[in-house]
């Protein structure tokens, strides 16, 4: 799997797939996260989706209240 990132004003993402035929399967997701000035520009805000078809995304869970600045564990 092989990440990219498009980066715009108001949104960020980051996405990766898996070759044609394959399926990737989630058991946890760890992201690093540096300064955090304001939890509200993430809480309910920054979400992790998935798609079997790159079109349809289902959310996988959205960050709440709990994140904090260095690794975080879902």
């Amino acid at each position: 799997m092989v990440p990219t990132v498009n980066s715009g004003v108001s949104e960020c993402y980051v996405g990766g797939s898996f070759k044609e035929n394959h399926v990737g399967m989630l058991s946890q997701v760890k992201f690093f996260m540096g300064d955090i000035e304001t939890k509200s520009n993430y809480v309910d805000l920054l979400k992790f989706q998935g798609s079997a078809d790159n079109t349809t995304w289902t959310d996988l869970f959205t960050v709440d209240e709990n994140i904090h600045e260095g690794w975080n564990y879902h």
